[in-house]
């Protein structure tokens, strides 16, 4: 009688347990599509990265903004991740080190080519969705 008393305990814990997890997987996903203005930039981008006084030289360079608002970057010798967001025409990137950098931002009308540019650290991300 105890046994059986502890075997339906342990499955009445195991389906809380399970229906907790559904619920926390169907909020963070429902807390994803809150935020339409950043479903255009989800995905890969490749293209051409400049900083500093020297806008003209260019580096390659790629980055994936992923829609639980994180992202990675690659250029030359930097592999960059954070966080990222977007509110109206400004894409904020935090690094995982906790440099902060806003970006105005650029689409072309099909949405394919992305132009990101930061006046305070002359910044300039040149790029195309893959």
């Amino acid at each position: 009688m105890a046994k059986e008393r502890d075997n339906q305990m342990r499955r009445q814990v195991i389906s809380m347990v399970l229906f907790m997890m559904l619920a926390l997987l169907c909020l963070a996903g429902c807390l994803q599509q809150q935020n339409p203005a950043m479903t255009p930039f989800i995905g890969s981008w490749h293209g051409t990265y400049s900083y500093g006084t020297n806008i003209s030289r260019h580096v390659p360079a790629n980055i994936t903004f992923y829609a639980n608002g994180s992202y990675h970057a690659v250029v030359p010798l930097v592999d960059d991740a954070g966080t990222w967001s977007v509110s109206g025409s400004v894409l904020t990137k935090t690094m995982n080190g906790g440099s902060t950098v806003q970006y105005s931002v650029s689409f072309s009308q099909n949405g394919t080519r992305l132009l990101l540019s930061s006046q305070p650290t002359n910044e300039q991300w040149n790029l195309t969705k893959t």
